[in-house]
């Protein structure tokens, strides 16, 4: 990871910290406050004030430990060369998934600490949007990423066959995108009420975008005289 994403990570952090205090300062005084809701919008789980606390500190000690993970990763990569070769690409995947945690960090918080309101009900349109343009960011890189062990899709058949390396990140690429698009576009034309077809519907999306890709590797790598057996 390089110093500027450093910083940038560092800033998004020291950001969600700031708006995540902010918001617990603001609780207004219940005996109990809900922290966890169904796939109705309806409450299912309470905690106390301190309780929230620690909810609200989840996503700021989750941005913690990725900077540690992205900054340790290339230490001991095996595929060196490769993933110097990949390193703009892995910035950039790097800074989306900054953007997306705090974004998921900033929803947290508006919900948490406007409790017996309706807001709980768009957490799923809100999530949806954010991992849409997560995808939507991350396979717009995918096919820039060469062959290595730590970052893309790290399937048997592409780690021993460079053909179905790069073919599978150039489709997975565009399957990203596609189901990122298609995501935003459900997350922001179906209501809130219905939130279980939303879920369901991204859901189906997401199975796509994990099983073409698998499936997709296979297939060239069967058919690749190069691979390595």
């Amino acid at each position: 990871m390089t110093r500027k994403i450093l910083i940038f990570h560092l800033l998004c952090l020291l950001g969600l910290i700031a708006f995540s205090l902010y918001s617990w300062s603001m609780l207004p005084d219940l005996d109990r406050y809900p922290i966890h809701w169904n796939a109705k919008g309806e409450v299912d789980g309470y905690a106390s004030r301190i309780g929230v606390f620690w909810t609200l500190a989840i996503m700021p000690i989750t941005q913690i430990l990725m900077v540690a993970l992205f900054h340790f990763l290339p230490l001991i990569e095996p595929m060196k060369k490769n993933f110097e070769s990949s390193r703009s690409a892995y910035n950039i995947i790097c800074i989306f998934l900054a953007v997306f945690l705090t974004s998921i960090g900033v929803i947290l918080c508006f919900v948490l600490t406007n409790p017996g309101t309706e807001i709980a009900k768009f957490i799923p349109k809100g999530v949806i949007m954010a991992i849409s343009l997560l995808l939507i960011g991350i396979g717009n890189v995918l096919g820039k990423v060469r062959q290595n062990f730590m970052m893309g899709i790290r399937t048997p058949w592409t780690l021993s066959s460079e053909l179905s390396w790069e073919k599978t990140h150039r489709l997975a690429g565009r399957v990203f995108v596609a189901g990122g698009v298609l995501g935003v576009v459900m997350a922001a034309l179906i209501p809130a009420t219905f939130v279980l077809p939303l879920i369901i519907g991204f859901l189906a999306i997401t199975t796509v975008i994990v099983f073409v890709p698998l499936v997709y590797s296979y297939v060239i790598w069967k058919n690749d005289p190069q691979k390595r057996a």
